[in-house]
């Protein structure tokens, strides 16, 4: 959850400095405005990565197949 809350707040950062980019009365803050949108974008675009990256609730256990016979060792012959 804490991810999505941080997500949602660059995304309203994000918002509000494409605003002070659209606005030509605010010129003078246009090259540091579109260095922060820069920082907040790569931002964004890390957590989400980070999010994907992570398992999933319903991904099958690491040890996935006991019981069916897989992962165990050969038995040996004689």
């Amino acid at each position: 959850m804490a991810i999505e809350r941080q997500l949602a707040d660059l995304e309203w950062l994000a918002e509000r400095s494409r605003k002070v980019l659209e606005d030509p009365r605010k010129y003078r803050w246009h090259a540091d405005t579109r260095a922060q949108l820069a920082q907040i974008e790569a931002e964004i675009r890390r957590l989400q990565d980070r999010e994907s990256m992570k398992p999933s609730k319903q991904s099958p256990s690491p040890r996935g197949g006991e019981g069916r016979g897989e992962g165990k060792p050969a038995s040996p012959t004689q």
